[in-house]
């Protein structure tokens, strides 16, 4: 049954996954469907198997198109001409609701980080300890957090709830400690969640990037640190402009209306 679906299929769409490995396979099934490679993630950042790694170099050039999220990751493709910069939506329905803020009990300044993976823990550490009246708000399954009364975690939570987190926070935390290849996360979902909802964004000196709301800080270095939130909360980022942040569905129609592709170039 899904077989004979495939064959009458027009478009193939394929995560960064071990899906790869079926491409010729699902060529040999429909050749005259369109190959698409939306690389949501860095491969090589997910310690993705060889044969995974094999099947991605080997295919990528037969896709019609190579959709990448970042300039990172851009950079791993540029080699190829139907590579395009495309960077992740935002559901738009869900982020123009209005909420009822969660931090209506706590007074003063409200930072707030929503992730699962690559915490920087001392980062955290410092920032709570330099900064007692403001409060840090962790979503997600963060583990061993210092134990102050400024630090809020929540754990991990669906993902419709923590739309309030972000949306009434004065401070975006895209605070991650470094993994080879982590500069892939400079244009992550959280980042483009955080700019919608004009945010400035403290972000350690690694993620280098054009976003205007980004703050860098140098990691272990609490003078950095300090200077870095002082930025933060000084600053009026609420002219950013979210209205070039695109939904998922502008982003749909962009990936099925590219029956030609003469390759990219990183914008200005």
């Amino acid at each position: 049954e899904a077989l004979e679906f495939m064959r009458q299929a027009d478009l193939f769409i394929f995560e960064s996954s071990p899906a790869l490995i079926l491409f010729e396979k699902l060529k040999d099934l429909n050749p005259e469907a369109k190959m698409i490679y939306r690389v949501s993630d860095d491969l090589r950042l997910l310690n993705a198997h060889p044969v995974v790694l094999d099947a991605e170099d080997k295919h990528a050039p037969k896709f019609d198109l190579v959709s990448v999220p970042s300039e990172f990751i851009f950079r791993h493709f540029n080699r190829l001409k139907n590579v395009r910069l495309q960077y992740h939506g935002i559901n738009k329905e869900l982020f123009d609701k209005n909420y009822r803020s969660p931090y209506s009990r706590y007074s003063g300044i409200n930072f707030i980080f929503v992730g699962q993976a690559h915490f920087d823990y001392d980062f955290i550490d410092r920032a709570s300890a330099t900064s007692p009246d403001w409060h840090f708000h962790i979503c997600g399954p963060i583990n061993n957090l210092p134990k102050r009364d400024n630090i809020h975690v929540y754990g991990e939570l669906p993902f419709k709830e923590t739309i309030p987190f972000i949306m009434h926070a004065d401070v975006g935390l895209h605070t991650l400690s470094y993994t080879d290849r982590a500069e892939s996360f400079t244009d992550s979902l959280k980042v483009i969640q955080y700019a919608y909802c004009k945010l400035p964004i403290i972000a350690p000196e690694f993620l280098k990037c054009k976003h205007r709301s980004f703050i860098h800080y140098h990691p272990g270095d609490d003078i950095s640190i300090r200077r870095a939130i002082n930025r933060a909360i000084n600053h009026d980022y609420h002219h950013a402009a979210s209205s070039e942040i695109q939904s998922w569905d502008k982003l749909t129609e962009e990936l099925i209306s590219e029956p030609e592709l003469i390759g990219a170039e990183i914008p200005e």
